[in-house]
């Protein structure tokens, strides 16, 4: 089934090929996205290492840091440990294109630029080669760091209340794309999470200007008036799946989905833009 999403004339169609890429504050350690243990996705572009390359000079004051290039098109997470327990999680790119590392640093009673100086340490790091494979932490899993002929999954983190890491995840390949974490496992408890920064398919804080969609329920065709500028539109379904996907849509911007070949039931439209996500639901009957 082929979908088309129907935009006006500055709208760019979405393709893996030529795709727009995105960049966030949080791909600096500094503007990092707090979590807590449930499911994330993130499935936009990044490139770079942002405003700062937290990781260049890493591996050359500490030989041991696996992350030998540095960043690469990271980003960059908090966790803030509320009651002891064990983190687990796994990272799963959208992609089989795409290799995902990543590294866990302690930052308890430290900086962000504590990191870039090797004095918060890390205590995960994995430079595994796992193009479309998951990586992360598990439990039958040991070792604290990995090559790029090493495991894809570490031993769990064991942490205790007070405590504080930061989590940077680096995609190796050139074209960076999206990716997702889960912590199903996880009993440590974590402190509240920034999820308005992110693709969470589950919940959204909507503390902005709504946008408009309309006809809905809709048979074929459904327009989107935006009262803001947005770096990204989507289309999802319940489970999650982005089946239409746009970018740069300008304030007041009327654009036109094609539902046509949708099945029929209920989805999400999703908005991206300065000021956090906004979502719709969107019922198609044929």
């Amino acid at each position: 089934m082929r979908l088309f999403l129907l935009l006006s004339s500055i709208f760019l169609f979405f393709r893996e090929t030529n795709a727009q890429i995105l960049t966030y504050p949080s791909q600096d350690c500094v503007d990092a996205i707090t979590l807590c243990n449930r499911q994330y996705d993130f499935p936009v572009k990044v490139q770079g290492s942002g405003s700062t390359q937290e990781l260049y000079d890493l591996y050359r004051l500490n030989p041991n840091f696996c992350l030998i290039n540095g960043e690469n098109n990271s980003v960059w997470f908090k966790f803030v440990i509320d009651s002891p327990g064990t983190i687990v999680f796994s990272i799963e790119p959208d992609s089989m294109l795409y290799d995902y590392d990543f590294a866990i640093f302690d930052v308890t009673g430290k900086s962000c630029s504590d990191v870039a100086n090797n004095a918060a340490p890390a205590v995960r790091c994995t430079y595994s080669l796992s193009t479309g494979i998951p990586t992360g932490l598990a439990y039958d899993s040991v070792g604290t760091s990995s090559s790029p002929n090493g495991p894809d999954f570490l031993a769990p983190l064991q942490v205790d209340s007070g405590e504080v890491y930061y989590l940077v995840v680096d995609n190796f390949t050139r074209a960076s794309g999206g990716f997702s974490i889960d912590f199903a496992g996880t009993t440590a408890g974590m402190t509240s999470c920034d999820s308005f920064k992110l693709y969470n398919s589950v919940a959204q804080v909507e503390d902005f200007e709504p946008f408009r969609i309309y006809p809905n329920p809709t048979q074929g065709e459904v327009n989107v008036l935006l009262p803001y500028g947005a770096e990204v539109v989507e289309l999802v379904d319940v489970n999650g799946k982005v089946l239409m996907r746009g970018i740069n849509i300008a304030t007041g911007q009327q654009i036109t989905l094609n539902t046509i070949d949708v099945p029929q039931g209920l989805y999400l439209v999703r908005v991206q833009h300065q000021y956090g996500i906004a979502t719709q639901k969107l019922q198609v009957i044929h």
